[in-house]
């Protein structure tokens, strides 16, 4: 099982220097959700399609995604707005990728279209 990301929010959520010399794709994720993103990730590595994936952090508000995603990887996204990520951690993370997948009800004609004044959107 993969060490925790976090599940403190006020511990940054990395597993940076785990020892494996810079042979994975390092990802993070912002508007993680349930782990969408980091599943078909994953999946393409397993596939024999690169890289094994290692998710450095991931970042997602909603308390009951992050639960559902700790269930589903065994480690937990950092319950944080995007809006509030230093940039210094995000460096230090040493990513290849960022994965996002932001809701689309701010955006949509279904939705509220609040866009970027939605909470979810941030």
């Amino acid at each position: 099982m993969p060490a925790p990301l976090s599940t403190r929010a006020e511990e940054p959520c990395d597993r940076v220097g785990d020892g494996d010399g810079g042979k994975s794709h390092v990802i993070v994720e912002f508007f993680s959700g349930i782990g969408g993103m980091r599943f078909a990730a994953e999946s393409w590595a397993a596939a024999g399609n690169g890289r094994k994936v290692r998710v450095a952090a991931a970042f997602e508000i909603s308390e009951q995604c992050n639960k559902v995603y700790a269930h589903n990887f065994g480690d937990a996204p950092k319950t944080q707005s995007i809006e509030h990520v230093d940039a210094a951690l995000l460096d230090s993370l040493g990513a290849d990728t960022w994965l996002m997948s932001p809701p689309c009800q701010p955006y949509t004609s279904q939705g509220l279209q609040k866009d970027d004044a939605d909470p979810r959107a941030r």
